[in-house]
């Protein structure tokens, strides 16, 4: 199944993250990776908040990972960033794979951080969290227009001590 799965991402266009890359990727393809990587770098893991506006549209809506809400606008996703950094000072998204069709961009993330700060209700634990994701991105004149974010919130909830593990829960 795993070597299926393989195959497939390797068939599109443009999957480069695991130094595949295949030829007949198009320019609109790597331009709209290229733009999703250096948000990553800059913006996620460097913390380069005041080059937020290279790399996302003004009128830029994220959905989830909170079932509550959006997030709309390049302020509010810099509040979101900051309140996730201000829980996990040293949290770094390491990319696991990432394809694109040159509209979207579909990247697999591990997530790694210590939880040093207050995140939300939770006081800090000083646990050192692995959390994996998914995040999709629609491109649009060149900036990540819209994102929708899917995170393992329940693991990440378990590993803080804030939900019990299912062995505890079944024991």
């Amino acid at each position: 199944m795993i070597a299926q799965f393989t195959l497939y991402l390797c068939s599109l266009s443009a999957f480069t993250d695991f130094g595949v890359t295949n030829m007949a990727a198009t320019a609109a393809e790597k331009r709209s990776i290229g733009v999703v990587r250096d948000f990553n770098d800059h913006i996620f893991n460097d913390r380069q908040y005041d080059r937020i506006g290279e790399y996302q549209s003004e009128d830029y809506v994220q959905h989830g990972p909170f079932p509550d809400g959006e997030v709309h606008g390049n302020d509010e996703s810099l509040e979101t960033l900051q309140l996730f950094h201000s829980a996990f000072s040293d949290v770094h998204a390491e990319v696991v794979f990432r394809f694109s069709d040159g509209e979207y961009v579909c990247t697999r993330y591990h997530y790694t951080g210590t939880h040093d700060g207050p995140l939300m209700e939770i006081a800090p634990t000083d646990v050192e969290c692995e959390v994996p994701g998914t995040v999709v991105n629609r491109i649009e004149d060149g900036k990540i227009a819209e994102a929708w974010v899917s995170l393992d919130l329940m693991g990440l909830l378990q590993q803080v001590g804030v939900v019990p593990e299912m062995a505890e829960i079944s024991a």
